[in-house]
């Protein structure tokens, strides 16, 4: 018990002093007990309370949902490069995290704050397909990725907020507005469906976006600059396996459009 607690007060000195008292930030409880609770519904409760009911029609809601998301993650995008590699003066090879008063490095670290509320929503995903009982959409590597990434940004809230973490929750926030932007055009009927050829693309931008994230958390590394390189392997690995989670979605659906045309 001792030696647990030494381990506790160990990683609170590790914790970015700015963020102290913040809400759901403080302790890790609140947020593993958001995705604990998000994976119990969607793998268990939710498909077995849905069992003997019709789907609920929730397209009004869900496009408003997909339309919300794509000007949150449009503003979340313009806002990282903003404080970091287009404005911020980051290098982009390794910056180390900025853990002053300086008011761009606040202002980062307050961005990053609502980002994590940003990927807390991002659980209704999941959420709509279980109440719609489209529960095939429900795999593990949708759930494994919506919770890993509530999860992965908490971390980066809590011990490095900024330097090389940014690029990710920059590029992903790109990636967001293209992929719930095709969500939300999708909903608005075959008018506009016949338009949309380039959905397999999507899952390929996401690939892209794998290893080009993979290559920028190599750099610190090799150009060492004081960024923590746990959050570097955290990131490559956690890429690695998106990517072939991905990598294999996307074979698998290529397969059966070939095999269905």
């Amino acid at each position: 018990m001792a030696l647990l607690e030494e381990g506790f007060r160990y990683l609170s000195s590790l914790a970015d002093p700015r963020v102290q008292g913040w809400p759901m930030v403080d302790s890790p409880v609140t947020v593993v007990s958001i995705v604990v609770v998000y994976v119990s519904f969607v793998t268990t409760v939710g498909p077995h309370w849905m069992r003997d009911r019709k789907p609920y029609s929730l397209k009004p809601l869900i496009m408003a949902y997909n339309l919300a998301n794509v000007l949150a993650s449009a503003y979340f995008a313009v806002q990282f490069f903003r404080h970091t590699y287009l404005g911020g003066g980051y290098s982009w090879a390794c910056q180390p995290v900025d853990y002053s008063d300086n008011p761009n490095a606040v202002a980062l670290t307050n961005l990053v704050w609502w980002y994590m509320m940003l990927k807390i929503a991002d659980l209704l995903d999941t959420v709509f397909f279980v109440l719609t009982k489209k529960q095939s959409h429900v795999t593990v590597l949708h759930v494994a990725h919506h919770a890993m990434v509530v999860c992965t940004v908490w971390l980066v809230l809590k011990y490095a907020c900024g330097g090389n973490n940014m690029m990710t929750a920059a590029v992903n926030s790109c990636v967001h507005v293209i992929m719930y932007g095709y969500y939300f055009l999708s909903l608005l009927g075959p008018s506009v469906q016949k338009y949309l050829w380039w959905k397999r693309y999507i899952t390929q931008i996401q690939l892209i976006q794998f290893v080009g994230l993979v290559a920028h958390a190599l750099m610190p590394l090799f150009v060492r600059c004081g960024f923590p390189v746990f959050f570097s392997w955290l990131c490559i690995s956690e890429c690695v396996f998106f990517f072939l989670m991905f990598f294999r979605f996307y074979r698998n659906s290529y397969k059966k459009l070939v095999k269905d045309c």
